[in-house]
């Protein structure tokens, strides 16, 4: 991985999004230290943490995020996996250091809650249906993101968050 890090730097990549090893569990103190020694290591490449619990079978605790905001190159976190109160709570610690892309579905109500703004595994499809979401969510359509948000989750058969 450090090899993998070190040429996305010699390339003249800006950033890299970072998962967990997702061999084993890891402890909330390795999760802060793994970050922030590859922030250290990297310090001109900016970090954005790919976070799935699922696949790196750990949830990132909000309280990790105390030790990431210390790391200027740690930028942002692709999250969906957290409920809105939780959330709050994480936007009480990264506001303004570290932002959040969420999951389509969840880009409304969380752009009220401090989103930056989303991924979509759909956007392959097509970007318009994300796209006019991110636009009502910005003008303050909230009754017409959630039409939209409901919309996306039935056509992808309701499953997914």
């Amino acid at each position: 991985m450090m090899l993998l890090k070190k040429f996305v730097q010699e390339i003249g990549g800006d950033g890299t999004l970072l998962g967990l090893p997702y061999y084993d569990a890891q402890t909330p103190e390795f999760m802060a230290e793994f970050y922030s020694q590859i922030a250290e290591m990297f310090p001109k490449l900016g970090i954005l943490i790919y976070h799935n619990p699922v696949n790196h079978k750990v949830k990132i605790p909000v309280p990790v995020f105390a030790k990431l905001v210390k790391n200027p190159n740690i930028i942002g976190m692709k999250d969906s996996h957290r409920d809105t109160r939780e959330f709050m709570r994480l936007q009480e610690i990264i506001r303004g250091k570290i932002s959040v892309l969420t999951n389509q579905a969840q880009l409304y109500p969380f752009c009220k809650l401090g989103a930056a703004g989303c991924w979509s595994i759909d956007s392959w499809m097509g970007p318009w249906p994300v796209l006019h979401l991110r636009n009502l969510c910005r003008d303050g359509k909230d009754a017409e993101a959630m039409t939209v948000v409901a919309d996306i989750l039935n056509a992808a058969g309701g499953d997914r968050p």
